[in-house]
């Protein structure tokens, strides 16, 4: 997958989660993006010539006039490419849903639980609320395994063309 049709996938997943309220999903993703790729670098640092001079070889040999170096391994920032960009959102979202639904699914299962209303506290005080009912948690948890499949398959030909 070519940088255009990864920022082209990147903007329709963004505009797909927000359709679908999970707009945190993205401002995570966007906070790590603008946090930058963490990356291990190695340098050559010049080094002192006191250094050269502590470390000098028995007497009589010659003493290099050059000024001694020493490898530094340091760690850099760097942009996200924009087919990690996707993948980081595809991550995100993968992990996301499956999340919820296996929450949903493990609370279900448990009988204290059973026929009990759950309320979801809103971001702004609204709440919601609604019954975990076992038909529709199995196929919430079908449609969560078919996200999956597709994420998987978009993941596959973002690296396949990567």
């Amino acid at each position: 997958m070519n940088n255009e049709d990864a920022i082209e996938m990147y903007t329709e997943l963004t505009r797909i989660l927000r359709e679908f309220a999970l707009d945190w999903i993205v401002e995570q993703v966007e906070d790590d993006i603008r946090a930058g790729k963490a990356e291990q670098k190695r340098a050559t640092i010049p080094g002192d010539r006191r250094d050269a001079l502590a470390e000098a070889p028995p007497s009589g040999a010659k003493i290099s006039r050059r000024r001694p170096t020493r490898e530094e391994e340091f760690t850099a920032l760097r942009d996200f490419s924009p087919t990690e960009r996707l993948e980081l959102l595809i991550d995100a979202t993968d992990r996301a849903v499956q999340g919820a639904a296996n929450l949903e699914s493990q609370l279900l299962n448990m009988e204290v639980f059973g026929g009990v209303k759950i309320v979801l506290a809103g971001e702004e005080g609204d709440n919601v609320s609604r019954s975990l009912d076992a038909g529709q948690t199995e196929r919430r948890m079908q449609s969560v395994q078919r996200l999956s499949r597709a994420l998987a398959a978009l993941r596959l030909e973002l690296r396949n063309g990567h």
